[in-house]
């Protein structure tokens, strides 16, 4: 677990570290870019993150819950792009959004501070950036679980798809 901590530690520092070097980096004409933001979070105690997954195996145990309901959550989003310079279609980019989650606890019988894996989301897509800040992209979503016996239930957790519509501002006051 330390390690697991370390290491997670290890790797937002480094992430810092070269965005802080990218920054002081001369200006050029950029064609590529990469861009985004990464985030992590902490669960209290009877607040925990439940991403929706059963264990009928263990009705009687945890009331078919099982015990994927977690404590930590790392995720972002990354874009990897190339600016076309088009009047209207500004760029074209690939986007990643890491979600992962980690944690082992049972609500109302169970609380750790375990920093063990229970899954990711696997948000991949492609799309357009227009004038005036605006983003156009179509995104696939699907959970990818460690616990192969649990069931996905009824929720957002299942596959999915969208057309997202994005509008990026800043206010300065």
């Amino acid at each position: 677990m330390r390690f697991q901590a370390l290491a997670v530690v290890l790797v937002l520092w480094s992430l810092l570290a070269s965005s802080q070097a990218i920054a002081q980096a001369p200006e050029k004409e950029k064609k590529w870019f990469l861009k985004g933001y990464l985030e992590s979070g902490l669960a209290w105690p009877h607040n925990e993150i439940g991403v929706n997954l059963r264990r009928p195996d263990l009705q009687e145990e945890t009331g078919g819950f099982g015990d994927n309901f977690g404590r930590y959550m790392v995720r972002g989003q990354v874009f990897l792009g190339y600016d076309i310079g088009h009047k209207i279609f500004k760029d074209i980019f690939f986007v990643v959004k890491p979600n992962f989650i980690f944690g082992r606890n049972i609500p109302q019988q169970e609380y750790t501070w375990s920093f063990r894996y229970i899954g990711h989301a696997e948000n991949v897509g492609i799309g357009i950036s227009l004038p005036r800040n605006w983003k156009v992209y179509a995104e696939s979503h699907k959970w990818a679980f460690r616990d192969k016996l649990g069931v996905p239930g009824d929720g957002p957790f299942e596959l999915h798809s969208l057309i997202v519509v994005r509008k990026e501002f800043s206010i300065s006051f």
